[in-house]
């Protein structure tokens, strides 16, 4: 299988001969848009995993969200938008940006991709702070602590989603029996304690 990966992106030019305009690959066909259709069926299946969505329309939650100038922007405001969150999104890093210029570092593990969120989040009292990569595969959460913010570690968020999953699927009664909890080397043995 990766002798065929190899093979096919050797048959990729290395150099475009002519670099057009957007819309000129759209016109062509070359590019086109989602289809409505698709991301609608994105939205059905992620809004499917939602373990109470109840709670947030009833909660009133606010949530500050950055899209750390990525692609997350949308699809993540429309689906906490139709799971009745109240969303501020922080606008300087709302539009995909591949410079990146207000974040350093564009990674929502460190701290300093939160600083702009943290300054949004001030103005904007909210009961949580949510960022996303820019390719939208990994997010950072950051709670209002007192006197600032407090960015959650990915083992103390996966853990807390551990326990809250776990703890509402047996209240429902649809745990599977003898189901397991799968963690990889880096992840908190915490994680073995809660399942």
């Amino acid at each position: 299988p990766a002798a065929v990966v190899t093979a096919k992106i050797s048959e990729i030019p290395l150099f475009v001969p002519e670099i057009k305009p957007f819309e000129a690959y759209l016109r062509e066909g070359v590019i086109r848009y989602i289809p409505q259709q698709v991301w609608e069926s994105y939205y059905k299946t992620v809004l499917a995993e939602a373990m109470e969505p109840q709670i947030i329309a009833q909660s009133d939650l606010h949530v500050v969200y950055t899209p750390l100038c990525g692609t997350g922007n949308e699809p993540v405001r429309e689906v906490l938008g139709r799971l009745g969150a109240k969303v501020t999104v922080v606008a300087v890093q709302e539009k995909p940006d591949g410079d990146f210029q207000t974040c350093e570092y564009p990674n929502p593990e460190t701290d300093a991709a939160l600083y702009e969120s943290y300054k949004v989040a001030r103005e904007n009292p909210c009961d949580v702070i949510l960022g996303t990569d820019p390719d939208c595969d990994r997010v950072a959460i950051a709670v209002p602590d007192g006197v600032g913010f407090r960015k959650l570690s990915g083992n103390e968020l996966g853990c807390m989603l551990l326990e809250y999953i776990l703890k509402v699927r047996t209240a429902r009664g649809d745990l599977p029996n003898g189901c397991e909890a799968v963690r990889s080397i880096v992840t908190t043995p915490m994680a073995d304690v809660i399942a």
